[in-house]
């Protein structure tokens, strides 16, 4: 299952932008209806699956096509986090206030693509301006695997 990415990223901004509206962020941006299937189990120790990335895309999009969407999107950047890597260390999570779960990943609602390499891959997320400081706050933590574009 493929995915046009600046489409979904426009729609992920937009998802997100529509959600952030002063609401606890670590439940605002992990909407039920976009929950990764097995989630955290199956994510665990850098497992990201793909298809079931692309899946999550297809329906967020699905979701936003039946909303109205903001007209004043919020600034934001572009968050990378690597597959197969150890990721099961939690230091991340309280260091961000729960934006970045136990498992380094930032909320599914942010995810819009995954882009493989030869022998790996990367799970790309929008981060809302609002929440980049602490992102950042897990990024300093030692050993993460996350990195953020400017």
């Amino acid at each position: 299952m493929s995915v046009e990415l600046p489409g979904a990223l426009w729609q992920t901004h937009a998802w997100c932008t529509s959600r952030l509206d002063g609401a606890p962020t670590t439940l605002t941006l992990r909407a039920p209806e976009l929950r990764p299937p097995e989630s955290p189990e199956a994510w665990r120790y850098g497992e990201l699956h793909p298809e079931w990335i692309a899946g999550l895309v297809k329906r967020r999009a699905a979701l936003l096509a039946r909303q109205q969407v903001p007209f004043d999107l919020l600034p934001g950047r572009i968050l990378g986090v690597l597959s197969h890597a150890d990721m099961d260390i939690g230091e991340g999570a309280p260091a961000s206030n729960g934006v970045i779960d136990n498992i380094y990943l930032p909320p599914w609602d942010t995810w819009f693509a995954f882009v493989s390499f030869d022998t790996t891959g990367m799970l790309l997320a929008w981060i809302p301006a609002p929440l980049e400081a602490l992102v950042e706050s897990a990024r300093s933590v030692p050993h993460n695997l996350v990195r953020v574009t400017s």
